[in-house]
């Protein structure tokens, strides 16, 4: 599995739309780093991989576990958007070639929070891997070690530290 693309819509310090191609032209690679001065975004471009595949199961790695899941999400509205909405997506491909797009959205409408989850297979929405997706996830790349595959800098210290389980 590699990603292909991440998209960010007025999501933390992304006022509108930005969309991050991730290519490799030789097709041998499998890492990929991101890297700016601090304040750049690379923190929230990490929470936003984590939520498009996550969901709230990703609210545990990015904050503290007191704050809810919709808490987190308007947090991460862009305070300069006009519109008070967001959302966060993730181009993959799997092994077998399939590529799949899943799209995290939330609008703020009052006092209730909207949120919704598409799932693209092959450039197609598909409800049931969409209603599926924790389950799915689960099975190519189970939350508890993505903590292995998606760290920061943040997180490397805390990685390496010998009292950490």
């Amino acid at each position: 599995m590699h990603f292909t693309k991440v998209e960010l819509h007025n999501f933390g310090i992304y006022k509108g739309t930005h969309e991050m191609v991730l290519r490799d032209s030789t097709h041998n690679q499998n890492i990929t780093l991101i890297g700016g001065f601090n304040g750049r975004g690379k923190t929230t471009f990490h929470d936003g991989v984590l939520l498009a595949l996550y969901g709230k199961q990703a609210r545990t790695y990015i904050q503290e576990r007191a704050r809810s899941y919709d808490k987190l999400l308007i947090d991460h509205i862009n305070k300069d958007a006009l519109q008070k909405e967001a959302y966060v997506a993730v181009t993959l491909v799997l092994e077998d070639g399939i590529t799949l797009r899943v799209k995290r959205a939330w609008k703020q409408g009052g006092v209730k929070l909207e949120h919704s989850l598409v799932v693209e297979k092959n450039g197609i929405a598909d409800k049931y891997l969409a209603s599926n997706w924790d389950y799915y996830i689960e099975e190519i790349l189970p939350f508890c070690i993505a903590r292995f595959f998606f760290f920061n800098n943040e997180k490397i210290t805390q990685l390496a530290d010998d009292t950490s389980f």
